[in-house]
């Protein structure tokens, strides 16, 4: 048990007395007023012998801490000063806040793991092969079959009967990788893309689909069927009807394709909007002060985001024991397959001793910043500190170290994996540019580390971020979840790159567009075909447009028809074939036009 010792005055020591019990009174009362001086004295001996040791104990542990080490002594000030006598690692959990480190002297050992991607998926597979296991034929399915239904239904309120060619998967890929090429060249307006001013058009755009099929699909794309959603207001309504299945599908996907390191990081995720909606959320300390809020809960060390959740506002059935930033730390770690005493880092936003206290009964270390007036701290972090640069003050209670540091400010955090006494050195530099060296708390040290998970995720999306304005509210949620999947991707891609050359997000995402368009057209062929070539057995799409670049001309002995130009009216013969698609063709412009699209 760990005993509690307290300074005690005179009066104090006094006022004691007077209130003892009266079985502890002597029964002789001859002898009562010398026992009673005998017992006084005692207890003036034990306190000084206490006080004593304290601080015996605490000049020791100061020794080789620098700085810090003056400052945790002075911290006795603060809290009760805690003798070291009998105790012990279970007597760690007390309910009172002191200076023992024990319990982080014998704490588990966090976990170590490294990312991890767990599909069969290789260096040499390409950024496509990445991206079609991020978007598989499940997901795409859905989007194609409820984009088909929307058109339907469109269509018989509009009272027309056929609603023309039905939208296919090829449909969707090729406006995805548009979607991503407009991320790469921004330009004001979509229409600008299909320009006729050749300084303002992308060509690349306008040969893979015509803006009116463009602009049909941005129309007409769907996730869900509208109908099935209770009006607002009503029991089972959902604010996200309209993405619900592929929210749903995204999380499940994620779950099976990668596997965190032993850092998480939770942070909000911000999707700029400007237009009217209940879930729109403003934040004037924030980058992007107005849009759709997503909590996120990243791997710090590559930024791949493994579970999601869009803010909608307060639920109804939430359980109001927990604050909003507990209860989103809690679900996103519960939904997270995280193995035991991974390392969870958040901001003060999120952090509480309720919280931390939680996520060590789930298993689950965590550090992050608090804000200084949260319920449950000592009060050495709600009070202003005279600290000098470096120094820092602690104290803990069971298995929580809060810390309280001073760096340019005051810099307050809570942890359950960092013993509060470890010190490693910083670099800081002045207003002249000059650096020095000071110690922080490792705590401190190590959130500046693990908590960056989202915002790298926010690095790669903004860069090349494929979101555009649109009159539909869900579209700009749209745009960010495909942002999700390839950065996502990229991230696998990099991962199995690692010990190879690591491409470029750019390169990534080129090599990703020719993927999702290069066997997508659009244009239809007018008119009948030539009989010539009618009456003769053609050579099949997948031969004849499948790695081009193995397709050569060979030369032969004989002359034969030329599969391309070659009619009964003008017969012409080549000496050349192709070497994979075995037919006779002219070299030029025979061969090049009958190997393109």
């Amino acid at each position: 048990m760990i005993r509690h010792s307290k300074r005690f005055t005179v009066k104090q020591v006094v006022a004691l007395l007077e209130e003892a019990d009266d079985n502890s009174l002597p029964s002789d009362d001859d002898n009562s007023e010398a026992e009673a001086d005998d017992g006084a004295q005692e207890e003036l001996r034990h306190m000084d012998n206490v006080q004593t040791s304290v601080a015996d104990d605490t000049s020791s542990s100061s020794a080789g801490h620098g700085q810090a080490g003056n400052v945790a002594d002075s911290s006795a000030d603060c809290a009760p000063v805690v003798s070291d006598i009998e105790s012990s690692d279970e007597d760690s959990a007390c309910d009172e806040w002191n200076t023992s480190v024990n319990h982080f002297q014998n704490m588990h050992q966090m976990y170590q793991g490294s990312p991890e991607v767990l599909v069969s998926l290789t260096s040499t597979d390409t950024a496509g092969q990445y991206f079609d296991a991020v978007l598989d034929d499940e997901i795409s399915d859905l989007i194609v079959t409820q984009t088909n239904l929307y058109r339907n239904q469109k269509q018989a309120a509009q009272g027309r009967s056929a609603a023309g060619e039905p939208f296919t998967d090829g449909d969707l890929r090729a406006w995805i990788g548009l979607v991503i090429l407009m991320g790469i060249h921004q330009l004001p307006e979509v229409q600008n893309y299909w320009s006729s001013d050749p300084l303002l058009c992308v060509p690349a755009v306008k040969t893979v689909m015509p803006s009116k099929k463009f602009k049909k699909i941005v129309e007409t794309i769907h996730c869900n069927d509208n109908t099935t959603n209770p009006p607002r207001g009503e029991t089972g309504h959902d604010k996200l009807h309209k993405l619900r299945p592929l929210l749903t599908k995204l999380h499940q996907k994620f779950a099976t394709l990668y596997k965190v390191s032993g850092t998480v990081s939770v942070d909000e995720s911000m999707i700029a909007f400007k237009g009217r909606s209940s879930m729109k959320q403003y934040m004037p300390m924030k980058p992007v002060k107005r849009g759709y809020k997503v909590w996120c809960l990243a791997d710090s060390a590559t930024g791949f985001v493994t579970t999601f959740d869009i803010y909608t506002g307060k639920a109804e059935n939430a359980d109001d024991s927990y604050s909003l930033g507990e209860r989103v730390v809690i679900d996103l770690c519960t939904r997270t397959a995280l193995d035991e005493w991974t390392v969870v880092a958040f901001d003060n936003f999120f952090t509480s001793v309720k919280l931390t206290e939680e996520l060590y009964k789930r298993k689950l270390f965590s550090v992050g910043t608090v804000r200084a007036q949260r319920k449950g701290l000592p009060e050495f972090m709600k009070k202003k500190s005279k600290l000098e640069r470096g120094e820092f003050l602690y104290e803990t209670k069971g298995c929580v170290a809060a810390v309280k540091w001073m760096d340019n400010r005051e810099v307050t955090v809570l942890s359950t994996c960092h013993s509060p006494k470890e010190v490693r050195d910083v670099t800081r530099r002045a207003k002249d540019g000059t650096r020095s060296i000071i110690p922080c708390p490792l705590a401190i040290a190590e959130y500046n580390r693990i908590m960056g998970g989202v915002d790298r995720f926010d690095q790669f999306r903004e860069r090349y971020s494929v979101g555009r304005r649109s009159v539909k509210w869900w579209h700009r949620i749209l745009y960010w979840l495909i942002d999700l999947m390839v950065v996502n991707a990229y991230v696998m891609y990099q991962i199995n790159r690692r010990q190879h050359s690591v491409s470029d997000q750019l390169s990534f995402r080129l090599q990703l567009v020719r993927h999702l368009t290069s066997s997508y057209t659009s244009s239809r062929k007018r008119g009948r075909p030539v009989s010539f070539l009618a009456n003769k057995k053609s050579v099949p799409e997948e031969v004849r447009l499948a790695q081009v670049g193995n397709h050569f001309p060979q030369q032969n002995q004989n002359f034969r028809r030329c599969r391309f130009c070659s009619t009964t009216k003008a017969e012409k013969r080549s000496r050349y074939t192709c070497t994979a698609c075995d037919v006779p063709l002219c070299l030029e412009p025979c061969f090049r036009k009958f190997h393109a699209k």
